[in-house]
């Protein structure tokens, strides 16, 4: 038997997270000297509560006490673990995990632990949590659902523009050099959460309505090249855009799309308004 572990950053709807029985752990928010569990905290709460803050809020990483706790429950019931964790470049949960992993093997040495970087996060890594999951579900050994989830992050792809390049600034993301000329100069980027884990800029457009256009097109492009696995559109704080972009999306693939709205952790880096597709093909990008 094998449990799937995600993090909280994977903004999954509720409904495939309990479907497909996934485990999530929590990144934090801390506000001053308040820290709250990003699980605890509605998106509306959050970004009602930052348009009242003076300063940005910070985020944290799950503690090894409560990655331990979490993991040790499955094991113990001789179930194995696969986590699929927010990229490394981005957070220090893939780093802490795996000292939790190590301590764990000396307790448990019968059983199978694996920490995967998914180089990503919201639902691109969601995707591959999920692709993990159903294999558990479906009885797949522990090196095929591995095989599986591997193979699914460099299926798919996350592209974004914000509203602005403040919160990426502020968020230590992109160079304050590069969130200056791009604010004046009004360009919205298109980016993504390139090869090595870390935010990249994919092209630098003028205006948001013709970065979203340049989402799609590489999306289209994508799919056409590589076939089509499966899609969300996802937004901050911006549902009404994120109603059209999804129009867009299902007119190329001729099906309908989700949409889910992200969450603190990743929006207190992104900044509200923000709008992209995170998606799979059916075979390998990279």
């Amino acid at each position: 038997m094998i449990k799937i572990f995600t993090d909280s950053t994977c903004d999954m709807p509720k409904d495939l997270v309990e479907k497909n029985k996934i485990e999530l752990l929590s990144l934090y928010i801390n506000f001053g000297t308040e820290t709250i569990k990003e699980m605890d905290i509605s998106n509306e709460e959050f970004y009602k509560r930052i348009d009242k803050e003076d300063s940005l809020p910070t985020t944290s990483q799950p503690s090894i006490q409560e990655m331990t706790e979490k993991f040790e429950g499955f094991l113990k019931e001789g179930i194995d673990v696969i986590a699929v964790l927010i990229s490394s470049g981005l957070s220090g949960t893939f780093s802490t995990a795996n000292m939790v992993k190590e301590a764990l093997l000396s307790e448990y040495p019968e059983r199978n632990i694996e920490i995967i970087d998914s180089k990503s996060t919201s639902m691109q890594m969601g995707f591959a949590a999920l692709i993990g999951a159903k294999s558990a579900l479906e009885n797949c050994d522990f090196k095929t659902s591995v095989e599986k989830i591997k193979s699914n992050i460099k299926s798919s792809r996350f592209l974004f523009t914000p509203h602005n390049m403040d919160y990426l600034k502020k968020g230590g993301r992109i160079g304050g050099a590069a969130a200056l000329i791009g604010n004046i100069l009004k360009i919205n980027p298109v980016l993504t959460v390139g090869d090595d884990g870390v935010v990249e800029i994919v092209k630098k457009i003028r205006t948001k309505k013709k970065a979203v256009q340049g989402i799609l097109d590489r999306f289209q492009e994508d799919v056409e090249k590589y076939g089509f696995g499966d899609a969300v559109v996802h937004h901050i704080n911006t549902l009404e855009e994120a109603k059209v972009l999804a129009k867009k999306v299902e007119d190329i693939i001729k099906r309908p799309v989700r949409i889910a709205d992200i969450g603190p952790v990743v929006g207190a880096h992104v900044g509200p308004g923000s709008v992209g597709i995170a998606y799979y093909t059916e075979n390998e990008m990279r």
